[in-house]
């Protein structure tokens, strides 16, 4: 019962990053913290040092494979641009 709980709500998120949250179409429904991990010391902070942004491929892909049952675009990683980062092409916050 001694530990800090490290995650916050999207709610707490839309405080301060309202506009990416307004802009938001493919992800809303999407938590904040499902791409950029525990939040709580960023929204006690407000630092950039205090929050994951991770770009890689994985990141996406944790959603994006073919995994039955889920109603998401599917991404077949091996063709789909291999070597490239999704972020290039793609805006997760769009």
């Amino acid at each position: 019962l001694s530990k800090k709980p490290k995650f916050s709500e999207t709610g707490i998120c839309k405080e301060c990053h309202y506009n990416l949250y307004l802009g938001m179409k493919n992800h809303s429904t999407v938590n904040c913290e499902a791409c950029h991990g525990p939040g709580v010391e960023h929204t006690i902070k407000r630092s950039k040092d205090t929050i994951e942004i991770n770009r890689t491929r994985d990141a996406c892909l944790k959603c994006h494979l073919d995994i039955g049952g889920r109603n998401v675009i599917e991404v077949v990683n091996e063709t789909h641009n291999p070597g490239i980062l999704c972020v290039v092409c793609h805006n997760p916050h769009k």
